[in-house]
Parts: structure tokens; C-alpha cells; sequence
């Protein structure tokens, strides 16, 4: 339901962008964008200039609504037959809110007075590593409209993603650490704030498994086997 409401809302701002009305929010303004620069084409540095990855999200955005818009107004199809359609509007969108909202916090004078520069270049790392890795599982979607080339989706899958992952993989303990999960919210032997990672394992496996309470007796005439009851017999 919540993705057909923001369906409606997108088709909603591109109708009015259509009439020629004055853009009165983001939402509106990269439909305009779009619109402007349609015939032109897109040619966004998506490898290199983070501003770029915003501007990539709103174009793929941008497009899928006035397609989906094309085909609700003009080809004059029904709702229920453009929910898929709908369903990938409303997660593109999403996609592009959460991309542009991560770099203008990044960009932030308070965020850079509050986070000391190693942490902050670490946020700007997982900035580019959630829109790049979202940009190669979607690539399907930026190539169709135009916002990269093939050759940049490539790049992104070969190189870019991988050198992040490389990057960001010595602080994944403490960015998880600070979100500051408690012992019993975690459940994991793995996961303790002690580091009684073995001692826990093992008070696990033979104090709180159920099967230690079970008697195993390879011998079928054994009594101490667990049997099933033979089912009673309905009387008429």
C-alpha cells in the first residue's frame, strides 16, 4: 500500500511538472531536471564525483515516474496492471531519498565539527559504498535510463565496490560496537561485550540445548527409548 501511495504522489508532481507549473520541492525539481535534459541525455561521473551519484539516483527516478506516468495517462492502462511498475518507482525513489540525505549530512558543517576526520572519512566510504553497491544491483535500471554506461556499471562491480569493501573492512567490529547493542538484544555467542566467546559456546550446547535432556538409546528394546503412542482406536 505504501509504495502505490508514493506511486500516486510521483505521478501526482510530474503531472504538474507537465502543465508547466513552477517546481515547489525537490521532488519536483529533479522531475523538471529531467525533463529539461531528456533528449540530451545524462553523462554523470558516478565513479569519481559523489555529487554525481545524487544526481544519477534522481535520474533514474525521474525517468521510471514519467515512464509509469506514460503509461497510466497515455497508454491509459489500469492501476492494478502497473503495480510492478509501481512497486519499482517507489523503491527507486527511496533509493535516491536515502543517497541524497546520506550526502548532504556528510556535507553538513555540524556533522564535520562532530565527527573527528578518520570517522568522517569513514561514513563518506560507506556513503559511496551503499550507492555504488545499490547502483550495481540495479543496474538494469541505470542503464535503461541512461543515467551510466555499461562500461561504468563495470567499474563499480569490478573495482570501486571491492577497493570500499577492502577500506571499510578493518572498522567493521566498531561500526558495529557503535550501535551499542546489549548482550541479550544480540543473542550471540559471537557478539558478547565480555569476549567469552568459547565459554559462552559451550555453556550454550551442553546447559541450555533442549536435546541435552533427551536419552538416546541406540537399542530398540530399549525402555528408556521414546516411543510414539499408538493412535487409539475410534469406538462406534
Amino acid at each position: 500500500m505504501l509504495t502505490q501511495q508514493v506511486a500516486r504522489y510521483l505521478l501526482k508532481s510530474a503531472r504538474s511538472v507537465l502543465k508547466g507549473n513552477e517546481p515547489t520541492n525537490d521532488t519536483q525539481s529533479i522531475l523538471s531536471n529531467f525533463l529539461a535534459r531528456q533528449d540530451q541525455g545524462a553523462a554523470f561521473d558516478v565513479l569519481t564525483k559523489d555529487e554525481d551519484i545524487v544526481e544519477a539516483f534522481a535520474w533514474r527516478s525521474s525517468f521510471l515516474t514519467f515512464e509509469a506516468l506514460k503509461h497510466r495517462d497515455e497508454q491509459k492502462r489500469s492501476w492494478n496492471s502497473l503495480l510492478v511498475d509501481f512497486y519499482r518507482l517507489s523503491r527507486a525513489h527511496s533509493q535516491y531519498m536515502v543517497v541524497k540525505n546520506f550526502y548532504e549530512t556528510l556535507q553538513s558543517p555540524a556533522i564535520s565539527s562532530e565527527l573527528d576526520p578518520p570517522t568522517l572519512d569513514v561514513m563518506h566510504k560507506l556513503f559511496r559504498l551503499y550507492a555504488l553497491h545499490t547502483l550495481e544491483q540495479e543496474a538494469s535500471e541505470f542503464y535503461t535510463s541512461s543515467a551510466v554506461t555499461v562500461r561504468q556499471i563495470q567499474l563499480a562491480r569490478t573495482s570501486s565496490v571491492m577497493k570500499l569493501l577492502e577500506e571499510i573492512r578493518p572498522h567493521a567490529i566498531r561500526l558495529v560496537d557503535s550501535w551499542d547493542f546489549p548482550d541479550w538484544q544480540l543473542d550471540s555467542s559471537l557478539g558478547r561485550s565480555d569476549g567469552k566467546v568459547y565459554e559462552d559456546m559451550f555453556y550454550r550446547a551442553s546447559e541450555l540445548n533442549p536435546l541435552n535432556n533427551i536419552t538416546v538409546d541406540p537399542y530398540p528394546d530399549s525402555p528408556v527409548l521414546f516411543r510414539e503412542k499408538e493412535a487409539q482406536k475410534a469406538k462406534l
